[in-house]
């Protein structure tokens, strides 16, 4: 069974990572940014993911941008909220408990 990855990129999830990077920037004085945050977010195409980044880069504030890089792209972080890490998976796969495991 393969999960949808509107399943697995739950509202919640994706909130919860726009909300924390919104703490850290104007959205008013950067609405350009914040769009391609929230793009970057959807993206599921390495060599798209990686020239978003780099556009971001450009756009950021230097202290969002080193705050980002630090604390969300570290692969580890960047497989809980990124559509790059999520497709063809499955539910058990993107699970990160075991409740899900038949006894």
């Amino acid at each position: 069974m393969r999960a949808d990855l509107s399943y697995y990129s739950s509202p919640p999830v994706l909130m919860a990572c726009l909300h924390a990077w919104q703490q850290h920037f104007a959205i008013s004085k950067n609405e350009v940014l914040w769009e391609n945050l929230k793009a970057l977010v959807r993206t599921d195409q390495a060599d798209i993911f990686k020239a978003a980044v780099d556009e971001i880069q450009q756009l950021a504030p230097l202290p969002f941008f080193e705050y980002f890089t630090k604390t969300w792209l570290p692969d580890t972080f960047v497989r809980m909220w990124s559509a790059l890490h999520q497709k063809n998976r499955t539910l058990l796969e993107m699970s990160g408990t075991n409740m899900l495991v038949k006894a």
